[in-house]
């Protein structure tokens, strides 16, 4: 009876052991749980302040930009723009300058400058958000070289990358470059696709009404971008009749001529 007895003191004595080892092992984690946590602070912080930086960085760059298209003149503005970009590396704001040098250089009439940087920027920055708007400005420039097949392709790409805001724009480019190729049928596919966008978009809106003159412009061939100067045919304005009205021509009508030659008359008779 005595051998099958439960030993208290040694139960205890065993559960105090496991208990004292448990809580050596938490003393030992704790240092390092603590290192942890600080560490993550830490790298919390400087990503705030990073964060931080770069948004104050990237408010100062499009306040230069702001600055510089407002102080330069026009002939300048892309000299004057490449230098903020410069001195502005590593900000959005300065891909955005981009755009407005491509306008400079294009209002400017360097095209071919223009194009280079253009195919540079896409090349180096084919994934960058403003690389849809950089494409659309290089499509008008082959569209102003007269490489129209060319400019359809980027003006396609730029639908294809789906921001509404650039849609219309590019469909229209697509629709001008078919109409001064001469393929008067899929230019007004082209329209009519602008019309299609803008039935569940707000962004078309100035485009469709473009759309919807060209549309109608269409109808004669006389009016399509490729002809010349448009002549005004008989059956659009109604011919005037020949003879001149005769309060305007200074001749008196009938029933006045009368009535003057009867004074006339009169005065002699007197």
């Amino acid at each position: 009876m005595a051998e099958n007895s439960f030993d208290h003191e040694k139960e205890q004595a065993r559960l105090t052991a496991i208990l004292v080892k448990r809580q050596k092992k938490m003393l030992e984690l704790w240092p390092k749980l603590l290192m942890a946590v600080m560490a993550l602070v830490v790298v919390i912080g400087i990503y705030t302040y990073m964060k931080h930086a770069q948004e104050m960085a990237e408010q100062q760059t499009w306040k230069a930009i702001a600055q510089t298209e407002l102080q330069t003149e026009t002939a300048n503005l892309p000299a004057a723009l490449e230098k903020v970009i410069q001195e502005n590396q590593g900000t959005n704001a300065t891909f955005y300058a981009n755009i407005e040098i491509l306008r400079g250089r294009f209002d400017a009439g360097e095209i071919a400058p223009a194009k280079a940087a253009a195919e540079k920027f896409l090349q180096e920055h084919a994934d960058n958000y403003f690389a849809p708007q950089i494409r659309l400005e290089y499509a008008r420039l082959l569209e102003y070289d007269k490489k129209y097949s060319e400019a359809r392709a980027e003006y396609e790409q730029v639908i294809a990358d789906g921001k509404p805001y650039l849609q219309p724009e590019a469909l229209l480019g697509n629709a001008r470059c078919y109409e001064l190729e001469g393929r008067l049928n899929e230019a007004r596919i082209s329209y009519l696709r602008i019309k299609e966008l803008a039935a569940n978009n707000y962004w078309p809106r100035l485009a469709l009404m473009t759309a919807n003159l060209r549309l109608l412009a269409l109808e004669n061939p006389m009016t399509t971008l490729e002809a010349a100067p448009i002549e005004t045919s008989s059956e659009a304005v109604p011919e005037l009749d020949a003879t001149p009205e005769p309060e305007k021509a200074g001749t008196a009508v009938p029933e006045e001529k009368a009535a003057v030659e009867e004074a006339s008359e009169e005065e002699t008779a007197n």
